[in-house]
């Protein structure tokens, strides 16, 4: 089957100074690039002082480059009013962001033309959707949004969401659980549940995956991910002190940034775990990589996950998991591969951590990498995708 030409639009993707920002959306492009041609655009609202600083006389500035192997459309604009005015704001929002999106795909028709639409959140699904009914092309939307399951999607957002997601092909959660989220706001779509990928030239076991303990021997518990309170940090540094007020032998790294940092360190200092728990701010994908080889085991706290991408990121590299028992990750780990406790209860994450220090080296690496890979790698998902993407074009053409 030839190449299809993707065209990849998102809401969110990574920067510079957020480099694991929807880092997902990146993984899913790079996995579907084995099959296809693909092309990503990202429209971004930005603060007036960065256009200045690279088109002095226009609002809005255009980059067309090629990132990690994926040629990447960025058209960031400013629009100081959008945000800040209750419920028109989004609106006017999205009117902006669907005509930058046909300015770029108008401007480039003539080098590529999109056989499919690939949208990532149900914001970007609106733009897909204009934009699919004028290229008359199917449109795919892979949702992540944990607002489904937190139910704060009402009124506005509610009909721009079903706006979104009913005028699609095929919508795509990324779990189960997130399908059911959806479904129960009333949407109704052909929904196909496709998770995240993982790069296996990247997450892998590794020569640094040895059982070498951390600082001073220790072994080494980690966490990343943003640091905000649906990340469940408060549960897990609350765990860490009950754990260190019975045993000594362990440290715990946190890799990420974000708005409750200082609140999180404050707690830290505050519970005496200063020796114990050592933030490490914004990592690399190669950096995280290499962090999780290092690590004994991983954790994830997390109150809300519709997938959780830095479980099966542990995972390929052979590492054991503890994750709380909500959304995606409760279709991730099993038995085999570590343990799910109830969210918000600190006393069971702490019991958890407290048995996997003393049993993580029981699991064994190369199964759990292996099962991540069967599971998650870039070739199975990518074949999954062209299913979909095949569905899809049946589905657009009325093939009976």
């Amino acid at each position: 089957m030839p190449k299809r030409n993707v065209l990849v639009l998102t809401s969110a993707y990574p920067t510079v100074a957020r480099p694991i920002k929807a880092v997902f959306v990146k993984e899913h492009a790079r996995t579907i690039a084995l099959l296809n041609r693909v092309l990503v655009l990202y429209v971004q609202r930005v603060p007036l002082r960065r256009i200045l600083r690279i088109r002095s006389n226009r609002v809005w500035c255009v980059r067309d480059q090629v990132e990690d192997g994926i040629r990447t459309v960025r058209f960031e604009y400013v629009a100081p009013l959008v945000g800040r005015i209750p419920l028109l704001g989004d609106i006017l929002g999205l009117l902006l962001d669907t005509c930058a999106a046909f300015y770029v795909l108008a401007r480039m028709r003539s080098e590529f033309t999109p056989d499919l639409i690939h949208a990532h959140f149900y914001k970007a699904g609106v733009v897909a959707a204009l934009l699919g009914k004028w290229l008359a092309v199917p449109v795919v939307v892979s949702e992540h949004y944990s607002g489904f399951s937190r139910e704060v999607i009402r009124g506005v957002q509610q009909r721009i969401a079903r706006f979104s997601l009913e005028n699609a092909t095929v919508v795509c959660p990324v779990s189960d659980a997130l399908k059911e989220a959806i479904a129960g706001h009333g949407i109704r779509a052909t929904f196909r549940v496709v998770p995240n990928s993982v790069d296996p030239k990247v997450f892998s076991v590794g020569v640094d995956s040895g059982r070498m303990g951390g600082r001073r021997g220790k072994k080494r518990v980690l966490f990343v991910g943003s640091m905000e309170g649906k990340k469940g940090l408060p549960y897990l540094v609350e765990a860490l002190a009950l754990v260190a007020a019975k045993r000594t032998d362990f440290e715990a790294e946190m890799i990420g940034e974000g708005p409750e940092i200082a609140r999180y360190k404050a707690s830290v200092q505050r519970l005496g775990l200063r020796d114990a728990v050592r933030f490490s701010g914004v990592a690399t994908r190669a950096e995280v990589a290499a962090a999780m080889r290092k690590c004994d085991f991983l954790v994830l706290p997390s109150e809300f996950e519709t997938f959780g991408i830095v479980l099966i990121e542990a995972m390929a590299c052979g590492k054991p998991v503890i994750a709380t028992d909500v959304g995606g990750p409760k279709s991730i780990v099993s038995r085999d591969v570590g343990e799910l406790v109830p969210p918000r209860d600190v006393s069971a994450l702490a019991r958890a951590i407290d048995r996997m220090l003393d049993c993580y080296s029981e699991y064994s690496p190369e199964r759990i990498a292996l099962r991540a890979m069967a599971r998650f790698g870039y070739s199975r998902v990518a074949q999954k995708w062209q299913e979909i993407y095949g569905e899809a074009g049946s589905l657009h053409r009325g093939d009976p």
